[in-house]
């Protein structure tokens, strides 16, 4: 005879219920073959079902190994066999055999264990809509059945009929009829409501569910209901929920851009979606109708452009870039930069820097934004504004022309920035000035009195008054006296003292006057006419013109020029000969 381990299944009335039976070894002749060790784990939740028998435990009563003692197999039972009590926790107890002894909530059922029938007491434990993962777990006969997760179901049949709110139905793949839950449920109760109930719509279990939202079950499917407070669905999509944290300000009708960034009408962006153009470097200027927040325009031109021609439309949204056009402000058509179309057009002027510039001269001036009688009220900001150099002569760079009155212009957060205008021209040179008149022939020295210390000068030079001064001749030389050596009787008459001796060279003439005067003629020699007075110089240069001034003036079409600079002043009149 040898020891075996044995354990086995036993089926039991009350609805064919099931347990596992785990023995201890017996002694027996039936091969090993025969046996199979099916210790198994107890099910675990059960709704609407009791689980637990009744009378199932000996309490301090029973000593180890004797009926009714706890137990976790058949060796630990006097007995040989182990069997469950609880589907939730998985206890068992010690059983022993019977004849019709049970106590309460036991029945005395009978097994065969290989060729030998062996008669157990043996719980009343229902394992109808147990947890489990495969068909032993539930007991002979009865399958694990593919409802919510794994449930067991029980054998049924006309003389094993199932319990109220159950249907003993035929299923694929599974040899005997089971009962299963008649409303398709072990979790769910009977009078669930599948249409309505956010927690089981449509079927048990099924959660209607959605961030930051209240859930609506309808026909037996989940909807959205709304949003819970502070939180947007911005991208419109309910399986994402209410996805954006915000709170609309009523207050607010429009949401303009604004420093602090506030998105008073929750749309997602520093601005309003309903009364904006979006433009950015990748947008499309042809053939665009829409100009929003997927289809930007690409040129600052054409979002004015399509603004101003589209009702509602109040302001022009500019993401980051360099744009190289002019603008003409539209009254009551709003600009700003520093958006960021690759952010989801978050907005920060600082860093999301917006450029327009241009280079093409207009006018005789390089102008980038022309604002001409902007009455209605029109912002521009967060924008910078570049004018190019000029390079007409004395041409003006303008970053904003404004003109016209334009008292609805705001400029604000904007950086204008003009470059260097054109080059003033030249004045005019400076006419030469009249030449001076000749100065007028001394007079000879003569003797009229026989005294040779006697001094006789000579004539004075011509005048010839100028408006920028005097400019006339020097005076001539004086007369000399003639020497004795070279005098007759005749030229000596009248002189007692001294005979023909010379006593004086004759003088040379006088510098002329104004500027630079022509110097006199050398004196002649005795009783000779001078030398002839040198030439006049020229007059000295006029003055420079007047240089230009900032003042400057505007022209007819409102651009401001610089004053021209003046022309040089005439030259001075040339200078007198000498005597």
């Amino acid at each position: 005879m040898r020891w075996l381990l044995l354990s086995w299944v036993l089926v039991w009335g009350c609805g064919d219920s099931a347990a596992v039976v785990s023995a201890a070894p017996l002694d027996t002749q039936a091969p090993a073959a025969d046996t199979a060790s099916q210790d198994l784990a107890a099910g675990a939740e059960v709704a609407q079902i009791v689980d637990t028998c009744t009378g199932c435990t000996g309490g301090d009563a029973a000593s180890p190994g004797e009926f009714l003692a706890p137990c976790g197999s058949g060796e630990d039972c006097f007995s040989g066999f182990c069997v469950p009590t609880d589907r939730k926790t998985g206890a068992s107890v010690c059983t022993k055999e019977c004849i019709s002894d049970c106590p309460d909530g036991w029945g005395c059922k009978a097994t065969s264990i290989g060729a030998d029938l062996v008669t157990l007491c043996v719980p009343d434990v229902d394992s109808l809509c147990a947890k489990c993962t495969s068909s032993a777990e539930c007991g002979v006969d009865n399958a694990c059945l593919a409802l919510e997760g794994g449930r067991c179901g029980a054998a049924c049949s006309a003389s094993a009929p199932c319990p109220e709110g159950y249907a003993c139905e035929t299923l694929d793949g599974i040899p005997k009829p089971q009962c299963v839950p008649s409303h398709g449920s072990c979790i769910c109760a009977a009078d669930t409501d599948y249409e309505n109930d956010e927690l089981n719509c449509g079927k048990c279990g099924v959660v209607c569910e959605y961030a930051n939202a209240v859930p609506l079950c309808k026909g037996a499917n989940c909807f959205m209901h709304s949003c819970a407070d502070g939180w947007v669905d911005l991208d419109l999509k309910p399986e994402t929920g209410c996805e954006y944290e915000c709170t609309p300000d009523p207050s607010v009708p429009v949401d303009w851009p604004d420093a602090g960034g506030k998105d008073s009408d929750c749309d997602g962006i520093d601005g309003d979606i309903e009364f904006a153009v979006f433009v950015a470097p990748d947008g499309v200027d042809v053939g665009n109708v829409l100009g929003d927040l997927a289809f930007p325009f690409k040129s600052v031109k054409k979002g004015l452009e399509f603004a101003a021609s589209t009702e509602g439309r109040l302001m022009v949204l500019v993401s980051k870039g360099t744009y190289t056009q002019q603008l003409k402000v539209v009254s009551g058509i709003n600009l700003y930069g520093g958006f960021d179309r690759a952010d989801a057009w978050a907005r920060n002027p600082v860093v999301n820097e917006t450029i327009v510039r241009w280079d093409a001269v207009d006018k005789g001036a390089v102008r980038t934004v022309i604002a001409d009688g902007v009455n209605d009220p029109t912002t521009l900001d967060g924008i910078t504004f570049e004018a190019a150099s000029n390079p007409v002569p004395s041409g003006s760079s303008i970053a904003v022309h404004v003109l016209h009155g334009s008292a609805g212009l705001t400029i604000s957060n904007c950086r204008l920035v003009a470059g260097s205008g054109g080059v003033g021209v030249d004045g005019k040179s400076g006419g030469p000035g009249q030449g001076g008149n000749d100065g007028s022939k001394g007079v000879e020295g003569i003797d009229d009195s026989c005294k040779p210390d006697k001094l006789i000068e000579g004539g004075e030079g011509g005048k010839n008054p100028c408006v920028s001064g005097e400019a006339h001749g020097g005076k001539g030389g004086s007369s000399g006296w003639g020497g004795a050596t070279s005098c007759s009787f005749l030229d000596t008459v009248g002189c007692v003292f001294s005979g023909c001796d010379g006593r004086r060279d004759a003088g040379t003439g006088a510098s002329g006057l104004g500027g630079s005067g022509g110097g006199g003629g050398a004196g002649g020699p005795p009783e000779a006419v001078g030398e002839v007075g040198k030439p006049g110089g020229l007059g000295a240069p006029g003055e420079e013109g007047l240089r230009g001034t900032r003042i400057g003036n505007v022209n007819a079409d409102n651009i401001w020029y610089p004053t021209g600079a003046g022309d040089g002043k005439v030259g001075l009149h040339g200078t007198g000969g000498g005597g």
